[in-house]
Formats: structure tokens, sequence, C-alpha cells
């Protein structure tokens, strides 16, 4: 545990928050790509912010599953950024195969009876196209 604090010291007293560029964006515009921009004291003083979280780890008991949370000191980061994260959720809890990212989709009698209704709709359309096509073929010959 005092070998963390020391690389926490280490990497706050190399870099200064005044030259640190950091922040959230997402990428081109677009909502769900992300990404970091970050210069290498950025990188190294929000690295020392999320050690700072894992010795809270070792701080706290975790009783009945329970998620606490560990505040960041993000003041130094870029203000333009597109989102910011304010605390780490702390848990206690280790990952499994069996849990997935994004839950599994079922697909609802909704969902087949729009597939359905759109797939009609698409066929009446055909139909109607090929009647007054024959019905303008009629009427020129």
């Amino acid at each position: 545990m005092t070998e963390i604090k020391n690389i926490i010291s280490e990497l706050k007293k190399n870099n200064k928050k005044e030259e640190a560029f950091f922040g959230f964006y997402h990428q081109e515009g677009d909502e769900n790509n992300t990404c970091i921009k970050a210069n290498k004291q950025g990188l190294e003083l929000f690295s020392a912010e999320l050690l700072k979280a894992r010795l809270e780890i070792e701080k706290r008991k975790f009783e009945n599953g329970e998620v606490e949370y560990a505040e960041l000191e993000i003041d130094w980061t870029n203000s333009n950024a597109d989102f910011y994260f304010d605390n780490v959720e702390l848990t206690s809890k280790i990952k499994t195969k069996k849990e997935n990212s994004f839950p599994e989709y079922k697909e609802t009698w909704k969902d087949k009876f729009y597939g359905y209704l759109i797939f009609g709709i698409i066929i009446s359309l055909v139909i109607i196209f090929i009647i007054g096509f024959v019905t303008t073929i009629k009427w020129i010959f």
C-alpha cells in the first residue's frame, strides 16, 4: 500500500496541473464513439486519481454487496470536454464469465408485428405499382 502511495506522490510531484491536458470526448461528434484526449501530464495525473481510488477500496468494508463511491479531483481536467467522471463506483465484486455487458435481446410480439406490418405495406405498394403500370399500358395501347 505504501508503494502505491509513493507512486501517487511521484506522479503528482512530476506533473503540473497547469500543463496537464485531459478530457473525455465524443469522437467526431458521435455519442457512441468516445475517446480520451490527453497529454503525458494529463494521463499521469489521472492515473494518480485512479490509484487513489484503488487505495480507497482497502478502506471500505463492502458489507452486503454495497457499492461505494470515491470522488475524483478533476478540477485540472479540460473544461471543454464533452463529459466528466466525478467519481468512481467502488465494489468488491469479481467479474464472472456469466455476466454479459449487454442484456440479451428478446424479440417481443410488437417487434414481430411491426416487421409484418412494414412487409405488408411494401407488398401492397408493389402490387399497387404493378396494377397502375398495367393500367397505364392498357390506356396507351
